[in-house]
């Protein structure tokens, strides 16, 4: 009865209104019933998934795992109650389509457990269907949503079958199996030609209709076959319902009276908006276990209750999955042959009354691995990767999204050889002194020392415009990335060389010659000076300090993110860097990350998104420490869009929230 039935063009194409019906419905398969073989693998690819012959239906693809309603035990239960019902003998479509209805081959092969009757009047049929009593209904015995969402009240369907009534059954088929198991909805359908001599049937759907006043109208009479003015004189003349014109309307009232007669109706709305929702299908079962190093061995009863053999769909669902992008890769590793659908896992197997499954749920840079792993040749951690992830290790990099440790970072960063070749240049643009701009190059020209300054000299570089300049260098030296010292300027060598604190004498000397000297002061006490260490200093000489700024922004946007902050990736004879690579917000992501965004060219835009095409990442990230101009973001949009990919785009605003000033940088 949950099963939909869908048209297919002549061309092998699903219109869009059946497409949402499978979706919504959440089937598994297709089974073909007389589309062309050339256009089976077509409707397969359009509609993505698989599509078994109606003659193979129980022994190929995932429509084999189902099981007959005389398997369940509930079927052996309603033994005391009513035979269920199914058509009359060469009974009419709407008859089959509301009851069901058996081959004879099938009714042969079934006969010593199999028990139904065959009505010798369509009333009987009708009335069967009002009550529960038919074959079709057992076939959703133990099987309703689990979860729905936006699911409303709505009108009950009176629908009419005309002498051509395939589309009319057709239509009612859909419906009913899109028909919320949640709150009542009565459905019908019924004969025009034959229901005005149908003795009390009228009384039995009208004493389905005293429903809580929740909805507008009560009954919603639908035909395609059946003129209108044919449907108004069935409402009235032979249901006793009431035209209204009033606005459909649904919603919930607590509490709610109940709708009393005369009720009322309106004619051929379109009503389908009432049966699309979000729902998840299936009996559950909770249950716990004690997970080891990742594994456990989940043993559990049934949800539904078996007699009989037969083959299901188990779906296992936990907040231990809750972190992980839902990729069959991963499915697989959980538990043998799974597969993900929604955020549950799902595992094919035969039915059974007590279930024991062996699970292995991956850590977060597990599944990173093997997601990374599942579409290339071969990988490996670039030296940035290794260097973030010994960052990452020694302190986290939620630390950089503090005030001023970004900047503080790059201002004591010592300075390669094309930033020094830079800053020269910049120094004579602006005019500064021939005797500044040798004191500069005689301090760090052609040096391999790690650069040191003051926090003066910090506050200086980037003026008043970020908070607590000071406490950032501080925070540096509490984490153990930066130390404190003093300077020592040797009268004898002419060298400037950093003394860390612990390293102090009573007795400033110089380093390198050993000769005493004097420590740098200013003012009215000795100058304080900050120098990274060598890790952090070489990370961020490579690049990777932007790196953990993404890093630490999407880890504090959702908590169950695991990054990489620097990989090699090989496909084919082709090799990649990708700078951030992993899982954030159930995603698998990756992307190109700059400490400016001019540097994401055309050419660049073109490389970076065919990389992550490549890898197959459900987004890409396009992050850079100062702004990402519109057009740049609105290029990235573009390519995404022909990759099926999200952007996650991050700039300044997202990465510095004090604001990232030129002057910060060295």
């Amino acid at each position: 009865m949950a099963e939909p039935i869908i048209p297919v063009r002549p061309d092998g194409e699903v219109e869009k209104w059946w497409r949402k019906v499978i979706e919504t419905a959440g089937v598994e398969g297709l089974v073909n019933v007389d589309v062309p073989a050339n256009l089976v693998q077509k409707l397969s690819e359009s509609c993505g998934l698989p599509v078994a012959e109606i003659d193979d239906i129980d022994r190929s693809g995932p429509t084999r795992f189902t099981v007959h309603p005389i398997a369940l035990s509930s079927y052996r239960d309603h033994s005391s109650q009513q035979t269920p019902v199914v058509a009359c003998v060469d009974g009419s479509l709407w008859q089959v389509v509301l009851a069901g209805d058996f081959t004879a081959d099938h009714a042969e092969e079934h006969k010593d457990v199999l028990s139904f009757r065959r009505p010798t009047t369509a009333d009987q049929v009708a009335r069967a269907a009002l009550a529960g009593q038919t074959f079709l209904d057992r076939t959703v015995d133990q099987f309703r949503e689990n979860y729905a969402e936006d699911s409303w009240p709505s009108p009950a369907i009176l629908w009419v079958a005309g002498d051509e009534d395939f589309q009319d059954c057709l239509l009612f088929w859909n419906l009913r199996a899109l028909r919320p198991s949640f709150g009542q909805c009565p459905m019908v359908i019924i004969p025009a030609d034959e229901v005005e001599s149908w003795t009390g049937f009228s009384r039995e759907w009208a004493s389905q209709l005293a429903r809580p006043d929740e909805f507008a109208p009560d009954v919603v009479v639908i035909s395609r076959s059946v003129p209108e003015v044919a449907l108004h004189q069935l409402a009235t003349k032979v249901f006793g319902l009431k035209l209204t014109d009033e606005e459909v309307r649904t919603g919930f009232r607590v509490p709610a009276d109940l709708r009393v007669p005369p009720f009322t109706y309106r004619v051929n709305l379109d009503v389908r908006h009432f049966f699309i929702f979000s729902r998840r299908y299936g009996e559950v079962r909770q249950t716990e276990t004690f997970l080891t190093d990742g594994r456990a061995q989940l043993r559990f009863p049934s949800p539904v209750e078996f007699s009989g053999g037969g083959k299901l769909l188990l779906r296992l669902s936990s907040t231990l999955l809750d972190a992980l992008p839902a990729r069959d890769v991963l499915a697989a590793r959980i538990a043998n042959a799974a597969v993900w659908r929604g955020r549950s896992v799902q595992i094919a197997t035969h039915n059974t009354n007590v279930y024991q499954v062996d699970l292995s749920i991956p850590s977060q840079s597990e599944a990173t691995a093997a997601l990374v792993g599942d579409r290339v040749s071969t990988w490996s951690m670039s030296e940035k990767g290794r260097l973030a992830a010994a960052l990452m290790e020694d302190a986290g990099p939620a630390v950089l999204l503090q005030p001023s440790v970004y900047e503080a970072i790059r201002h004591l960063t010592t300075p390669r050889a094309t930033a020094y070749r830079r800053e020269m240049e910049r120094m004579r643009a602006s005019g500064l002194s021939g005797e500044e701009i040798d004191e500069f190059g005689a301090r760090w020209g052609g040096r391999g020392e790690r650069r040191y300054d003051s926090a003066s000299a910090f506050i200086a570089r980037v003026g008043h415009q970020m908070s607590d300049p000071v406490g950032a260098l501080e925070k540096l030296c509490s984490i153990g990335w930066a130390e404190r010292g003093f300077e020592v300027d040797c009268d004898r060598c002419g060298i400037r060389s950093f003394v860390p604190l612990a390293a102090v004498e009573t007795v400033a000397r110089c380093p390198g010659c050993r000769a005493a000297s004097r420590y740098t002061t200013s003012v009215d006490s000795v100058t304080l000076y900050y120098r990274l260490n060598t890790l952090i200093d070489r990370a961020s000489d490579q690049g990777v300090v932007p790196h953990l700024l993404v890093i630490a922004e999407l880890t504090k946007r959702d908590a169950n993110t695991n990054l990489l902050g620097g990989v090699l990736a090989t496909f084919g004879d082709v090799t990649r860097e990708i700078d951030v690579v992993g899982i954030h917000d159930q995603q698998f992501i990756a992307g190109e990350v700059k400490s400016k965004a001019k540097d994401f060219t055309s050419t660049q835009l073109d490389r970076d998104f065919d990389t992550s095409a490549r890898l197959g990442v459900d987004a890409h990230i396009l992050a850079s420490v100062d702004g990402i101009p519109a057009e740049i973001e609105r290029a990235a949009i573009d390519r995404a869009s022909v990759y099926g990919l999200k952007v996650i785009a991050l700039s300044g605003k997202d990465l510095r929230p004090e604001g990232t000033p030129d002057s910060a940088n060295p």
